[in-house]
């Protein structure tokens, strides 16, 4: 609770390629082409990051956008987080906002007194750092697009994982 919850690297808005657009049928568009020194610079630049203990929560941003990222990191930190709709919303606010998918994006987690070093050193290495808001609640509500309790997040990774494991169950 507390912690504020940033994005590093260029935000997106588009569903080509996206697994949330291609559950739902929909496959068209063209999937951004990589920008490698991008993906790299945001690699070290996170791995700097946990290495000097900056960082306390840190999620890439891979298959599901960056919905399921936070998503992920609500349930592993059991606390919610509301990003703001309207004007103030720090992504597009759409599906290809929340679920769209590239290359080189991560999700750090940093503690208020270290937000200000944290976006002046990300600044002059040229890393796009895009602040979400601050971790706190029992909600995960992402804009206008998602609300969900986080309790029912943990309830469903609870029940798809023996499915996806092929087992019947999980120690919890």
């Amino acid at each position: 609770d507390g912690d504020e919850v940033l994005v590093l690297g260029a935000l997106v808005d588009g569903l080509a390629g996206s697994r949330w657009a291609w559950d739902r049928g929909l496959r068209g568009g063209r999937v951004p082409d990589p920008d490698l020194t991008a993906v790299v610079d945001v690699a070290e630049f996170t791995r700097s990051l946990v290495a000097e203990g900056t960082a306390v929560a840190t999620h890439d941003v891979g298959e599901g956008g960056l919905a399921l990222a936070l998503a992920e990191m609500a349930v592993a930190g059991n606390v919610g987080l509301e990003v703001p709709s309207g004007d103030p919303c720090p992504v597009v606010d759409t599906a290809g906002g929340w679920f769209g998918e590239s290359a080189g994006r991560m999700v750090v987690g940093l503690t208020p007194e270290a937000v200000d070093g944290v976006r002046e050193r990300a600044n002059d290495a040229g890393i796009a750092m895009v602040s979400m808001g601050l971790a706190g609640g029992s909600t995960l509500r992402l804009g206008t697009t998602v609300t969900v309790d986080v309790d029912a997040l943990r309830e469903v990774r609870r029940r798809r994982l023996p499915d996806a494991l092929g087992s019947g169950n999980v120690q919890t």
